[in-house]
């Protein structure tokens, strides 16, 4: 799609190419008018110069918009007002060109102005966007440290080795709800860049729909018991296949659950199905809450937009959910609609999407998480944050008695892994003395981790983070804050242990 160039570029062409534009635009004004003259006569002869001197004044600026109105106003004087003595310009036509010249000095003042606070403007958001970036990667260190912590205490309650305490286990429950929100509260403020530069990441492939539903219900089950809530479901008998990003759709759909469990009061319910259209399927979430008004349904998809607005704010959220859902649908050639018949009368969202025609004989298990091989594996750790280095190193033993070792920086570990040949190096980006993509070509380069699994484990969690990431050899980008077992699911995409 097409977009306007902002003002400020605009401004930034070449001066040269500036001024021969609006000499150009002047006289073409002059020609359309001196070609008019037979439908509208010789009155009014800066009929079309002066649009045509504000348009270049706003555009390129002072400079060219006063040579356009000079020589526009000039030939028109000289060629197009009719004169009694010889072609002579007098007072009263050096008036009319004063008159012109000094419009386009203050629509040029204007268009300066405009282009200055655009561009402050662009600045801001651009401090923004980076400011968004590195409060993620400033909570992201923290929450993966505690999540991880937190699933350490998790399985050693399941071995016995950790206080059975009742009070330790709500304590425990509690934490992890809460970093689970906080940990979405953060990916929320990424988004937020993401929806507006159009940075989501899509990676298609065939999706089986009713699969997809069926999982994300059962992830969101515990929210809404929490809630008081039922939850019904109806999905099709024959398989739903869509040509989407699983990960991005569970997300979209989870997002309408989220938002049905907010406005639904205790003993609602949600009805969640799937409907196989001609050429579309449509996934739809109702709710018989709140319901909607009017005005609230026009701007809900909107970032920032909140249908509760009241000043207790008892919902929570910041308002990224559902402008999420509308972006991530939209790039997948679908749309969203909400619907309902007022306040107090619930709602309905939909999500349609073009059916996958193509795959629709694909195996189900083209969809299906692949869970980790039970196989020890030798791996590596580069992190310099040392209490989160030591909750993923605990973490990976529990689940599956790997062998870990620990680097501290770079060079480090870039000298123990030409030592230990390990199976799978995860490696911290933001690291001293030596990046993590540097690392990551490094371990590329050399003969005893040409072939390793490398993942990537940053609180930079960009699309332009992972790319660069995958540029540097990393086979996985996988940001911290967020599930701390998502490194332990990735250790099966390397066959085979290190030889001892």
């Amino acid at each position: 799609m097409l977009r306007p160039m902002p003002l400020g570029r605009l401004a930034e062409i070449p001066a040269s190419r500036r001024y021969a534009a609006a000499v150009a635009i002047a006289a073409l004004a002059v020609l359309v008018r001196w070609l008019t003259i037979p439908l509208l006569g010789s009155g009014a002869p800066y009929l079309w110069l002066f649009p045509a001197v504000l348009v270049v004044a706003i555009l390129f600026g002072q400079g060219p918009g006063i040579v356009a109105s000079a020589v526009g106003a000039t030939a028109i004087e000289i060629w197009l007002v009719p004169r009694v003595h010889g072609v002579a310009i007098e007072l009263a036509d050096w008036g009319r060109i004063a008159v012109v010249v000094s419009s386009a000095v203050i629509v040029g003042e204007i268009g300066k102005r405009l282009r200055d606070a655009e561009a402050a403007l662009l600045e801001s958001d651009r401090r923004k966007d980076e400011f968004l970036a590195v409060l993620s990667h400033e909570l992201r260190n923290p929450l993966g440290t505690i999540r991880s912590a937190l699933s350490i205490l998790d399985r050693g309650t399941d071995r016995g080795t950790a206080p059975a305490s009742p009070d330790a286990a709500r304590a425990r429950t509690t934490i992890d709800r809460q970093m689970g929100h906080l940990s979405r509260l953060v990916d929320d403020l990424l988004d937020v860049s993401r929806i507006k530069t159009g940075k989501i990441r899509i990676e298609r492939r065939p999706v089986e729909m009713c699969e997809l539903a069926r999982r994300t219900v059962e992830d969101h089950l515990s929210l809404m018991l929490a809630n008081d809530l039922l939850i019904d479901m109806r999905l099709p008998d024959t398989p739903v296949w869509v040509d989407g990003d699983p990960i991005r759709l569970s997300q979209v759909l989870g997002n309408l659950l989220q938002n049905a469990s907010k406005f639904t009061p205790p003993g609602g319910r949600v009805f969640v199905s799937l409907d196989r259209e001609p050429e579309t399927a449509r996934l739809s979430v109702k709710d018989n809450g709140l319901g909607l008004d009017e005005d609230v349904r026009h701007r809900l998809f909107q970032p920032f937009a909140q249908a509760d607005s009241t000043l207790h704010r008892t919902r929570g959220g910041l308002g990224i959910g559902l402008a999420l859902v509308k972006a991530v649908v939209e790039l997948h050639h679908g749309r969203v609609e909400a619907n309902s018949d007022g306040p107090g009368k619930g709602c309905t969202f939909a999500i349609v999407l073009p059916l996958d025609t193509e795959h629709a004989t694909a195996a189900a298990d083209s969809t299906r998480v692949v869970e980790a091989l039970a196989q020890k594996k030798r791996i590596l750790i580069i992190e310099d944050n040392r209490d989160f280095a030591a909750m993923l190193e605990v973490l990976l033993q529990l689940t599956g008695g790997h062998e870990v070792y620990i680097a501290e920086n770079g060079p480090k570990g870039v000298y123990l892994a030409r030592r230990l040949y390990p199976d799978v190096v995860v490696c911290d980006i933001g690291l001293p003395v030596m990046d993590g993509y540097e690392v990551a070509r490094a371990l590329r380069s050399q003969a005893a981790t040409r072939d390793a699994l490398l993942i990537a484990l940053t609180g930079y969690a960009s699309m332009d983070d992972a790319k660069r990431a995958e540029e540097a050899g990393f086979d996985y980008h996988v940001p911290k804050g967020g599930d701390p077992e998502a490194v332990v699911r990735l250790l099966d995409h390397r066959p085979g242990p290190s030889p001892a």
